[in-house]
This record gives structure tokens, C-alpha cells and sequence, in this order.
């Protein structure tokens, strides 16, 4: 529900189109002597008068116009020959407001509110429980807004920071990722999210050279362990030769496969290779080297 447009009485159209015209509303329909209607300069909402043979009700409703400037706004309006009953004071809930009268009587209020218009402080909070969107293709930034309230909630939890992403990527002379790792690390720990090297290019050594080169950068960085999961049907035999133990393991993930997670100890590297590695944002899925 939005509401959008306004309808006051009138007992003179003439006078009261001068009026809201002077107001600074856009007059975009007239129907004399019966009716007009306006448009607001800002927000697109609509504001009309129509003519009526019965007396305006004293006291009914008030309308309300929001301006940036507002006293500035009263000053011009006053020069121009319009009459206010109330100069802009500040009230109570924060807004500041100025009222006179239409040339039929209506109460007119002009103010500024700001964001206390719709979020004042004593805001009433809502039980509503807002409704989940699915996606099966959600925006990347959407995604890092997620990463990034995780950490911070991770950061103040554990009071351990230094989190950084690691990324080792091989290109071919095209600039083409042929083969890649993705993960990061943090508190002395690091974890690989993606490990995959193109099918041409397997069974040539470049998955033990990118495992290897990940292994060294963790340890550079001071971590102890490297975690990772990997499937049944991709590369548990590859990763036992390397020193990975399978410390806990989920059957049918996916259906009649199951779904690995592996760690390796890291021993603190004699020399500190001071050189870092390419770091990017990314998310990872699982491994897949060949």
C-alpha cells in the first residue's frame, strides 16, 4: 500500500489552483470550476482540490508539505502574499513546521522532518518477521556483505584478526586461469575452498606445484594446519598422498557419494619466504585437480 494522493475540498477552484501553484505543486489536470489536480515537485505524489457547494469543516483533516528549506521557503511565500498562522517553530518530535490556511479554509502544514518523519527515535519496533528471498544466482556484493558480517562477528567472538584471502591462480598465455587454488586463512589456520587444474593439463605435476606453493604460503603466515574438502569422486587418493588425514566424513553428499573433510599438519617453515602471493576475493567451492 502506497499512499499517493490527497483530495481536498474548495469553494473556489480559481483561488485555490493560485494557490497550490504558488505552493510550487504542478498543476497537470483542470476540470473546471469542479476540480484540478497536482503533482509534487518531489516524490511524484498527487494532490488535488474539488470544488464543493457545502462548508469546509473546521478543524478536519491537515495536509502536510515536506520542503528542504523551510524557513526560506515561508520567507518567499510571506513576500509573495500569503498569510501563515504560525511562523516555523521546532516542536517536540523533532520536526519544524509553519501552518496557514488554503482559500478554502483547509489547514495547511509545510515542515521539515528528515529522517525523523518515518525513524524517530521512539520508533515503534515491528514483530513482522520480513520474508527470505531465494536465489540461485546471488550478486557477488551480496555474497561479500555476507563474508564480511561473518568476520566481524568472528573478530569480536575471538578477538583474533589478520583474516586474509588466498588465492594461486596459473595462466596461460592468454591470460586464461588453467589452474587455480582459492581459500584463506586465519588464526593460525588455512583452508582450501578451490582446487582445480584443467583436464588437459592433468597428471603433469601442476596440482602437487600448486598444493605445495599453497602449503608454503599458509606457513608463511604462520598457520599449522590446511583444511579442505573434497568429494569421494574427486581427489581424497591425491590428497593422502600428501599428507592429508580424512578427519570427518558425510555419506550420500551428493547421493551415494560422500563428502570429505581433510586436514593436514603444517611443521613452522625453517627459512620465512618473505615473497607474498596474489590475494583475491573470491568464494570456493570444492576441489577438483585430477
Amino acid at each position: 500500500m502506497n499512499l499517493n494522493q490527497v483530495t481536498v475540498p474548495c469553494t473556489d477552484l480559481a483561488a485555490s489552483v493560485a494557490f497550490y501553484r504558488a505552493l510550487g505543486l504542478r498543476e497537470i489536470v483542470s476540470s473546471p470550476p469542479d476540480y484540478a489536480r497536482f503533482e509534487c515537485p518531489v516524490g511524484g505524489s498527487t494532490f488535488s482540490v474539488h470544488r464543493t457547494t457545502g462548508p469546509v469543516v473546521e478543524g478536519g483533516v491537515t495536509v502536510y508539505f515536506e520542503l528542504e528549506d523551510l524557513d526560506a521557503t515561508v520567507s518567499a511565500l510571506k513576500s509573495a502574499g500569503l498569510e501563515f498562522d504560525s511562523e516555523p517553530q521546532d516542536q517536540p518530535w523533532l520536526w519544524r513546521e509553519a501552518f496557514l490556511r488554503d482559500p478554502a479554509g483547509n489547514r495547511i502544514c509545510l515542515f521539515h522532518a528528515g529522517e525523523n518523519r518515518r525513524n524517530p527515535p521512539w520508533r515503534m519496533t515491528t514483530d513482522v518477521r520480513p520474508e527470505p528471498v531465494v536465489s540461485s544466482d546471488p550478486a557477488p556484493d551480496d555474497i561479500q556483505y555476507l563474508e564480511d558480517r561473518i568476520g566481524e562477528f568472528n573478530l569480536a567472538a575471538t578477538g583474533i584478526a589478520g583474516g586474509a584471502w588466498l588465492s594461486i591462480l596459473v595462466r596461460d598465455d592468454r591470460h586464461r586461469i588453467v589452474a587455480g587454488i582459492c581459500g584463506n586463512t586465519w588464526g593460525g589456520c588455512a583452508e582450501v575452498r578451490q582446487f582445480w587444474v584443467e583436464e588437459s593439463r592433468r597428471g603433469r605435476g601442476l596440482g602437487t606445484a600448486l598444493l605445495e606453493a599453497a602449503e608454503t604460503e599458509a606457513r608463511r603466515r604462520g598457520c599449522r594446519q590446511l583444511f579442505l574438502m573434497t568429494f569421494s569422486f574427486q581427489a581424497p587418493a591425491f590428497y593422502a598422498r600428501r599428507g592429508f588425514e580424512v578427519i570427518a566424513a558425510v555419506d550420500d553428499h551428493p547421493r551415494g557419494h560422500r563428502n570429505l573433510l581433510l586436514r593436514k599438519r603444517l611443521a613452522p617453515s625453517v627459512v620465512l619466504d618473505s615473497r607474498p602471493l596474489d590475494s583475491v576475493a573470491g568464494m570456493c567451492a570444492h576441489s577438483s585437480v585430477g
